[in-house]
Parts: C-alpha cells; sequence; structure tokens
C-alpha cells in the first residue's frame, strides 16, 4: 500500500502541475454550471433546472475526467518512458492501476464538493447528501477510470489517444441525458442512452443528492457495478506490464 500511495502522490502533483487538467476537471464544470443555470428551461423541464443540471454535469465531467484525462494521460506516460520506468521498478501492475483508481475517485469526490458548494448559496438547491451519495461517486469515478485505463492499453500514440477519448467521451456524454433530458430524445436516442454508463451515474446522483430517494438507486448502482466488472478486467487484461 506504502507504493500505492506513493504513486498516487506523484500522479497527483503531476496533475496540478498541468494547468490544463486543473481547467477541464474544475473551471470547466463551473462555467458549464454558471451558463447552464442562465439558459431558460421550463419548455424542456417541469422540475427546477438544478435538479436536473447539478447531478448531470457532476456525471458528464467524472466520466469525461475518466475517459478524457485517464486515456490521454496514462498514453502520455507510455510514450515518455514514465511507465517502462514504473515497470522495472518493484510496482506491480495491480498498484498503478489501484494508485489511477484512488487519484480519480478523489478528483470525482473534489468535484461533486466543487459543484454542491456553488449551487447552495448560488442557485438556492437543495442538495442531499447521504452516504449513498459518496458511494454512486466512488463508483462512477472508478467506472470511467478504468474505461480510460483500458482505452491507454490499446493505445501506442497521443492523437490516437485524444481522438479515441473525443470520439467516445463527447457523444457518450451528449446522449447520456445529461444535457438532453431521456423524456424529450425519440425513442431509438433513448435505446442508445440506456446503454451508456454515464446515463445511470447521472441517475444514481440525481435520486439521491436531488429526489432524496435512495431506493431509486438501486437499479443504476447495480448497472454501474457491472460496468465497472467489465471495464476493470478489459484494463487488466490490456495494460501490458513487462513487455514495454
Amino acid at each position: 500500500m506504502k507504493q500505492v500511495y506513493s504513486l498516487f502522490l506523484a500522479l497527483t502533483k503531476n496533475w496540478l502541475r498541468t494547468k490544463s487538467g486543473i481547467f477541464f476537471s474544475f473551471l470547466m464544470p463551473v462555467l458549464y454550471l454558471l451558463l447552464m443555470m442562465v439558459i431558460p428551461h421550463e419548455d424542456v423541464m417541469e422540475i427546477d433546472p438544478i435538479k436536473h443540471i447539478l447531478p448531470g454535469l457532476i456525471a458528464a465531467f467524472i466520466a469525461i475526467n475518466g475517459i478524457m484525462g485517464v486515456t490521454i494521460g496514462v498514453t502520455e506516460y507510455k510514450i515518455n518512458g514514465t511507465l517502462k520506468r514504473l515497470i522495472a521498478s518493484p510496482l506491480k501492475k495491480r498498484e498503478w492501476i489501484l494508485a489511477n483508481l484512488v487519484q480519480q475517485t478523489l478528483l470525482a469526490v473534489l468535484l461533486a464538493g466543487v459543484m454542491v458548494l456553488l449551487s447552495i448559496p448560488a442557485f438556492n438547491a437543495r442538495v442531499y447528501l447521504p452516504f449513498h451519495t459518496l458511494m454512486i461517486v466512488f463508483l462512477g469515478a472508478i467506472t470511467f477510470c478504468s474505461l480510460g485505463i483500458f482505452l491507454a492499453g490499446i493505445i501506442e500514440d497521443k492523437e490516437t489517444a485524444i481522438g479515441i477519448a473525443n470520439g467516445i467521451g463527447i457523444p457518450m456524454v451528449v446522449l447520456s441525458g445529461v444535457f438532453i433530458p431521456l423524456e424529450v430524445m425519440p425513442e431509438w436516442m433513448q435505446t442508445v442512452t440506456k446503454l451508456l454508463p454515464v446515463h445511470y451515474l447521472y441517475r444514481g446522483l440525481k435520486e439521491v443528492m436531488m429526489m432524496n430517494n435512495p431506493p431509486g438507486l438501486l437499479k443504476p448502482f447495480i448497472i454501474l457495478i457491472l460496468f465497472t466488472i467489465l471495464f476493470l478486467f478489459l484494463a487488466v487484461k490490456t495494460v501490458k506490464w513487462k513487455d514495454l
């Protein structure tokens, strides 16, 4: 565990040195929140817009941080030799994956905290924060970090990583029901939406944070666990640890 902690600190320090990482992880979600709250929503949402927008943006940026941030970041480590040096050390593959999961989980909790703390005074949001909220944030971060590690495991250059990460992350978020409510989508789009993990992260957050309905978390939570198992399995299988 000491090696995992040391690697987690190194990953976090590297992230803090990257201005774009801080911008996309925290400043951009805040800007999106402010922008979306000044746009009229009466014709689209019958409920208070913040009940849709806050959990939606938290889910969207947890997904983006995992899919884009991890995919591109790990690919850069492969290219600049950082990963090769780690492989030459006593560090094990599972410790490398675990350190990334811990870092993304911490970022997800911080992101959710910043968004909630801003929404309460700025938009008079009524937010419920039971233990279930932390559980679904943790699970969402692990799900999308695992997907990012898997993608990085099959990508060899940064340009491809950027293209694939954007090609998967952006459509997944747009079609997830976060920015376009499921009720106004055509049937074929609703079918696609129900196949996307970020949709279930958004639904889970909305049920516990905004609706105070923990039983409504059960289905999204189970589906996210299944996605997590799948992505973790693929990540372990695709990350090359001894032959780089």
